[in-house]
């Protein structure tokens, strides 16, 4: 991509690498894990007045507002330009961080259950952020390029995500998945504040080159 700078191509590749950390460990780990997971601290499902809830279906319940948190996109767009896209993805990933130790740490089932639908809004957001920030990064002749490559980010992510956590419950414990994408979300959270507050910092030293 030579119309971009050395410092763009960083920018986008760590959006790229943020962006598969969401997949992988937001989207894809609970979709592989969530109803081992409550199987294990509600083995005969769930009575709610009477009614008999089976695991099959809260597991269902769960999930489904992971996609429910589509339906907000435009409003996460609204926020990302109003807040700055930046800050959107450097709030939720701590906000995904709190739901993956509820998860490997349950002492309220209850707690981690309505904690989740936040998670998963925040991880809408950050999707949301990163799609805006790498389109406004590439340049118009690669833009198709640059967001083919982004796309096949979340493919990988999404398409690994359940296959590994599923894989890693046959030898390891669940608190132990959750900890391995805990690291995996800090680890892409240290890179993409460390590559942007340097974004910041420069066109601050613009904005400021531009005043005097």
């Amino acid at each position: 991509m030579p119309e971009l700078t050395r410092f763009q191509r960083r920018q986008i590749l760590t959006a790229c690498v943020t962006y598969f950390a969401f997949h992988t460990v937001m989207s894809g780990i609970p979709v592989g894990s969530m109803g081992y997971f409550l199987s294990q601290k509600l083995p005969d499902g769930l009575t709610i007045a009477g009614v008999a809830i089976g695991i099959a279906t809260l597991n269902g319940v769960i999930i489904s507002t992971r996609w429910a948190t589509a339906v907000a996109a435009p409003y996460f767009g609204y926020l990302g330009d109003r807040q700055g896209r930046e800050e959107v993805v450097l709030v939720a990933i701590p906000i995904c961080l709190v739901s993956l130790m509820l998860l490997a740490f349950p002492a309220s089932l209850l707690a981690t259950v309505l904690f989740l639908p936040l998670a998963f809004a925040a991880t809408g957001a950050s999707i949301t952020a990163l799609d805006a920030m790498v389109g406004a990064l590439a340049s118009a002749n690669r833009r198709a390029t640059v967001m083919s490559m982004y796309a096949t980010w979340q493919d990988v992510g999404s398409a690994i995500g359940p296959l590994v956590a599923y894989a890693a419950l046959g030898f390891t414990s669940s608190m132990l998945v959750y900890i391995g994408g805990a690291v995996l979300m800090v680890g892409a959270l240290a890179a993409f504040a460390c590559v942007f507050a340097r974004s910041g910092r420069l066109l601050g030293a613009e904005a400021r080159s531009v005043n005097r």
